[in-house]
């Protein structure tokens, strides 16, 4: 409980300034509640985990309702992993349905084009004063939502061998490299900006810094996850396997 208080309260650093080491403070607090959440998901099968992943969703929605409805209210003052988490747990309950045996029967480009089209709502409606500006605001868990369904579309495509999606090669690779990119993506962000400033502008514009900066980061996180990951993780591993050896020679 000190460890999971403690990386609450780290999380009210600037995420601006910090973004990966703020995010890991997020993650922490995540893995740090993972047991708990895991023993209280034990007793629930597949349309139980659906149902409490169901009210978590909208009890995350209500959040930020209130958070947009009253700014200096409680909720728009919660640490930064409690807001979060949420989306922590419906990821954890939808796995604990599928393994319970849920499946989601839809081809993957019906959740994967509700992704797309929600975003680009979203960015409209951003530009919006008005009532539709809300949408915008609530992209974090809708797209936390559609991000599960993509998933488990897939996933149910692989098991029944309809697409073989999940093993191409390429989307292995982006998944080995998905934790390196996750640290060192903003990092490019935010050094192209202090170089080139902010680049406002047309929507070519976007499109073109957005690919340069993405194929940067996929290529950063590939050389992250070859040369430092990837040989720390030997080594951890190793480390774990002598120590598991030495104890089952001593139970022995």
């Amino acid at each position: 409980m000190p460890a999971r208080t403690r990386s609450a309260r780290v999380s009210t650093c600037r995420p601006l300034l910090f973004p990966a080491a703020w995010t890991l403070t997020v993650e922490a607090f995540f893995y740090a509640l993972h047991p708990l959440l895991i023993r209280m998901m034990v007793p629930l099968r597949k349309y139980g985990a659906l149902g409490v992943g169901a009210l978590i969703f909208a009890t995350s929605l209500l959040l930020k309702l209130g958070a947009l409805t009253w700014p200096d209210s409680v909720f728009a003052a919660l640490p930064q992993p409690i807001y979060h988490v949420p989306a922590f747990i419906i990821g954890m309950l939808a796995a604990w349905a599928f393994r319970n045996g849920w499946r989601l029967r839809v081809p993957v480009l019906i959740p994967g084009g509700a992704l797309i089209l929600w975003l680009l709502v979203s960015v409209l409606a951003g530009r919006s004063t008005g009532p539709l500006s809300v949408l915008s605001a609530m992209t974090a868990e809708v797209v936390a939502l559609l991000c599960v369904f993509v998933i488990a579309a897939a996933a149910t495509s692989d098991i029944n061998g309809t697409t073989r999606i999940g093993s191409w090669r390429p989307l292995v690779l982006l998944g080995e490299w998905s934790f390196a990119f996750y640290l060192i993506h903003a990092t490019f962000m935010y050094a192209a900006i202090e170089i080139f400033g902010g680049q406002h502008g047309s929507y070519w514009r976007t499109l073109f810094w957005g690919g340069l900066l993405l194929g940067l980061s996929i290529l950063g996180s590939w050389f992250l996850h070859r040369f430092v990951e990837k040989p720390v993780e030997k080594k951890l591993r190793g480390w774990q396997d002598r120590r598991l050896r030495a104890k089952a020679v001593k139970v022995s």
